[in-house]
């Protein structure tokens, strides 16, 4: 009976886990208040801008996905080509990724 569990919590853990791609990489709101603020600083936007658009559009999540919006700031791709960015869509879900672009 224990093994059963163990063996159906392993499929539960590892199928949760490859929903999320590779590059949506885990970063603490803390991490993500600390990226906010050098893209707010070396863009020269104001900080708190940036947190309200960032807990607004994604609550500090950055793997959030609202249809083609992706990241922290909900970036469509095609902005951020326009801002120089050359990856695939889901590179937006790492959280300084979608900074660098989204801010600015």
């Amino acid at each position: 009976m224990l093994a059963k569990r163990l063996i159906a919590l392993f499929a539960v853990l590892v199928l949760g886990l490859s929903a999320v791609p590779a590059n949506a990489q885990s970063h603490t709101r803390a991490e993500v208040e600390v990226l906010a603020q050098y893209y707010a600083q070396h863009y020269g936007v104001p900080l708190e801008l940036v947190r309200r658009v960032i807990n607004r559009e994604s609550t500090f999540n950055p793997a959030a996905r609202n249809g083609p919006y992706y990241g922290l700031m909900q970036i469509l791709p095609e902005t951020a080509r326009t801002m120089g960015f050359r990856g695939q869509p889901s590179d937006l879900l790492n959280a300084e990724t979608n900074l660098i672009y989204a801010v600015k």
